[in-house]
């Protein structure tokens, strides 16, 4: 979790912008900002819009 976090302020904006701009609700992202598992689908959104610098390792790992 704090992989993506630190991913997205690296990036300048918002989460809520960078989910809309990736096809992923911003409800979901925050939800899993606080601890709820992501579905397998926008995990792969995930891995996908970050070119894998993010890997479905770091979004499902114990401890976030």
């Amino acid at each position: 979790m704090e992989k993506l976090k630190d991913y997205i302020k690296g990036l300048g904006i918002k989460p809520s912008v960078w989910a809309i701009n990736h096809d992923i609700s911003p409800a979901t992202l925050s939800r899993y900002f606080h601890g709820k598992v992501i579905s397998p689908k926008n995990a792969l959104k995930i891995v996908t819009a970050t070119d894998k610098r993010i890997t479905l390792d770091d979004l499902y790992k114990k401890g976030k």
